[in-house]
């Protein structure tokens, strides 16, 4: 019998190569989207969940607590422009709108992936002690470069908040700008 060589030669690992780099070039795009969608929900999950935490640390203090847009930990955001975080904290010093000083207990500070922008009607949203008292709100959360599709978190006047794509209206959020 003659003596059969095993293994392979560089023209067929180099074909195999190609095959590989085609595949992976065409998955790329796919990959980041996906991964910027998974941000954007994941954020928008992380906000309800911050929200649900305020409603109820309202109730159990019997003190207002606000959750504020911030771009650093214990610093609120005086306008409803776009930020990169949100924070909740007890208002010992109830400000309007809400702002986070040295009285104040910072419960949770949360800073979204820098592909992720929130943006709100109000800087702030303020639960109060009492029952069905809070500030109504409408959370935007986008991907910087509108690569993923956006979420929405609307907060009603009872303080529970709801998570969707749409806004109140129906119609679907701009995050084309900034």
């Amino acid at each position: 019998m003659r003596n059969m060589q095993r293994g392979i030669n560089l023209f067929s690992l180099s074909i195999a190569l190609a095959v590989v780099a085609v595949v992976a070039a065409a998955s790329a795009p796919a990959y980041q989207r996906n991964t910027r969608q998974w941000a954007v929900a994941r954020s928008a999950q992380g906000l309800v969940a911050g929200l649900h935490l305020a409603r109820s640390s309202a109730a159990a203090r019997s003190l207002p607590v606000a959750v504020s847009q911030t771009d650093a930990p214990g610093h609120c955001g005086t306008t409803s422009s776009a930020s990169a975080g949100w924070q909740l904290f007890v208002e010992n010093t109830i400000t309007t709108p809400p702002r986070f000083d040295a009285a104040d207990a910072l419960l949770q500070a949360h800073t979204l992936p820098g592909t992720v922008l929130l943006r709100a009607t109000r800087p702030a949203v303020t639960y109060w002690p009492t029952a069905r008292a809070a500030t109504t709100a409408t959370f935007v959360l986008c991907d910087r470069r509108n690569l993923a599709p956006a979420r929405v978190v609307i907060v009603s006047q009872t303080g529970r908040p709801r998570l969707g794509t749409r806004l109140a209206d129906g119609t679907l959020p701009d995050c084309t700008h900034g």
